[in-house]
Parts: structure tokens; sequence; C-alpha cells
């Protein structure tokens, strides 16, 4: 597969190295308002949307968490596989952990890269990087 770039609109233009790509599609994942487009509607994939919609079904989020990110990677990179878990050790509080573990293939090697969210009443609160590889 040729490589796919990926668009900014800051000074590096076209991204078309695997960790920038990767990390630039997993932080528009992370700030991607779902209703940013009107050419694009539903197309959007958008953590914080995900989160407004899915406030109490847990295994809902996982899923579509799931999906989307996998979605949105495919895309770009031949292929990716992305696992979520969710810390809920107080069930009576607004604040959990999302952890986001993705492995991406591209041209035969395997990259996988991780974040740590910490979601405080349905906002996206910090993002922390995992170790990247």
């Amino acid at each position: 597969m040729a490589t796919i770039v990926v668009p900014t609109l800051s000074g590096s233009g076209w991204l078309t190295g695997v960790a920038e790509r990767a990390d630039a599609l997993l932080s528009y994942f992370l700030v991607s308002d779902y209703t940013q487009s009107n050419t694009h509607k539903g197309g959007i994939a958008s953590l914080p949307y995900i989160i407004q919609r899915e406030t109490r079904n847990i295994f809902s989020l996982k899923e579509d968490i799931s999906g989307a990110l996998g979605t949105l990677l495919r895309r770009y990179f031949d292929d990716a596989s992305v696992s979520v878990s969710i810390d809920n050790t107080d069930s009576r509080s607004a604040r959990y952990n999302l952890t986001l573990s993705v492995t991406i293939s591209d041209g035969g090697k395997r990259y996988s890269l991780g974040k740590l969210i910490d979601v405080v009443n349905n906002r996206v609160h910090r993002v922390t990087n995992l170790g990247d590889t």
C-alpha cells in the first residue's frame, strides 16, 4: 500500500512518517468536534462525542471508541487494531480512566502506541502518552 499522507494546518504540512501520522490521527480523534463539518456530517471520528453519547453504557463506550478509532487509522495504514480498557474504581464518581492501546501495521512493520485518558464529568481532562514504540 502506498503511503497515505496526513494533512495538518501547521507548518509541518503533509505528514509522511509512520509515528508522525499515527500521533496526529490519534490527536485529531481526541479533540475533534463531531459537528465540525457539514460536508462530512456523521463521518468525523470524535472521542468527546462518543463519551457524551455513551455516558451510561460502559460496554458500548469501549466498542464505539475501538470501532471509530480503528476505522480512522485503517484509512491511513495497512491495518490497525485498537484495545480500550476503562478503569472506574469508584462507580459513584464521574471520573474514570480510558486506556487506548493501538497497534498499526504499515509496510510490513508493526508499531504500537498508547494513551491514558482521564475523563471527568464526561469531558477529556488529561491525556498522557504511554510507552510508544
